[in-house]
Order: structure tokens, then C-alpha cells, then sequence
């Protein structure tokens, strides 16, 4: 009788022994999912940051870029600036050259007209020169 109760609390023990270990499994298996799940989630971020690292170069060399254009521009808009102004330096001289050629037509003209000879070609010098200066103003 002391045996079949000792057979029957083993066999209680065995069976409680048996339902931890399944509960024990099962806590394992969920254990290993949940890692599987935390690995994966790992990996996404590693590619995550390693995305964001090359979108970052990615952006340094866009702004390096944009960097050199700027000074290039910077460089061609100064040299056009000296250009304007050497063109402008330029048209100057050739609008006082035209007044002074003017002021020379006119003085011959009055030094012819006082010596009594044709100015008929100096009128045509004149007014073509007189056009130039006003197109040229």
C-alpha cells in the first residue's frame, strides 16, 4: 500500500514534472522567436544606419559640388565684371575720340570757310561723324 501510494506520487510528480518541462519548451521556443524577431530588427537598423552613412557621403559630395560651382561662378561673374568695365572704359574713349574729331571737322570747316574754299566734303565728314557720336550716346 506504501508502494502504490509512493508509485502514485511519483507518477503525480512525473506528470507535474512533464507539464513544466512542455511549459518550459514553450517559454524556450518563444525565447528563440522573440531573438529571431530582435536579430532581424538589428539588421534593419544596421542597414538603416548604413543607408544613412551613404546618403550622408552622398550629400557631403552633392555640397562639395555645389561648392566649386559657386566659385567658379563667382570667378567667371568677376571676370565678366572686369570685361564690362574694360568694354565700357573702351566706348568712352571712342565717344571722346568721336567728339574730338567733331571739334577738328568743325575747326577746319571754319578755317576753310575763312580761306574761301569748297567744305562740301568736311560737311559730309561732319554729319556722318555728328550721326555716329548721337548713335553711339
Amino acid at each position: 500500500d506504501i508502494l502504490s501510494e509512493e508509485v502514485a506520487t511519483l507518477k503525480l510528480e512525473l506528470k507535474l514534472a512533464t507539464g513544466n518541462l512542455l511549459k518550459m519548451r514553450k517559454e524556450i521556443a518563444s525565447l528563440v522567436e522573440s531573438e529571431s524577431v530582435l536579430a532581424k530588427e538589428v539588421t534593419s537598423l544596421n542597414l538603416d544606419g548604413m543607408s544613412l552613412k551613404a546618403a550622408e557621403k552622398s550629400a557631403s559630395l552633392k555640397m562639395k559640388q555645389i561648392n566649386e560651382e559657386n566659385e567658379n561662378l563667382t570667378a567667371e561673374t568677376t571676370e565678366l565684371r572686369m570685361e564690362i568695365s574694360s568694354v565700357s572704359d573702351k566706348h568712352l574713349k571712342l565717344k571722346q575720340l568721336n567728339f574730338d574729331l567733331v571739334a577738328m571737322v568743325s575747326k577746319l570747316r571754319a578755317e576753310l570757310v575763312g580761306t574761301g574754299r569748297k567744305v562740301s566734303a568736311l560737311d559730309e565728314v561732319d554729319s556722318q561723324l555728328k550721326k555716329q557720336a548721337e548713335a553711339s550716346s
